[in-house]
């Protein structure tokens, strides 16, 4: 069993966007779903802000 919930939060904070990430995991099958997960958001997140600050 794998449950996942997915809460994006886009805010304005003075000129710039404040993005709230909240993951949400349970999973009974699968023991590296969480490292998996945070390393993969977090790969994603980072170059997402690259991109921003080019």
């Amino acid at each position: 069993m794998t449950t996942i919930a997915r809460a994006t939060i886009v805010t304005a904070k003075g000129a710039q966007t404040h993005l709230s990430l909240i993951l949400q995991t349970a999973s009974f099958d699968e023991a590296g779903m969480e490292a998996g997960y945070q390393f993969g958001w977090s790969a994603a997140l980072d170059n997402l802000a690259k991109e921003f600050a080019q």
